[in-house]
């Protein structure tokens, strides 16, 4: 089965904005959550599927809800958008 693609970006794309956003390399938020940067890079590419907790910790690294991240809600500006 695909990943879920929620408009028009999928949840590792929005993942990928968030921490580079927040301006942490993959390194840094996979120190700051307790898990490898290969993981956090399969997130990022949609190779990986998040269970809930890593949705929560995720979001709470990155300082946003998990709507935020989970693409739910109002999207944040597209002028930053890299």
């Amino acid at each position: 089965m695909p990943p879920l693609d929620i408009g028009e970006e999928t949840l590792g794309q929005r993942l990928a904005w968030l921490r580079k956003e927040r301006g942490y390399t993959q390194v840094e938020l996979a120190q700051k959550i307790g898990i490898v940067q290969a993981l956090v890079s399969a997130y990022e590419r949609d190779i990986a599927r998040m269970n809930a907790e890593m949705v929560i910790r995720f979001a709470r690294a990155l300082g946003v809800s998990a709507d935020t991240l989970l693409c739910l809600d109002e999207p944040p500006p597209p002028s930053n958008r890299i």
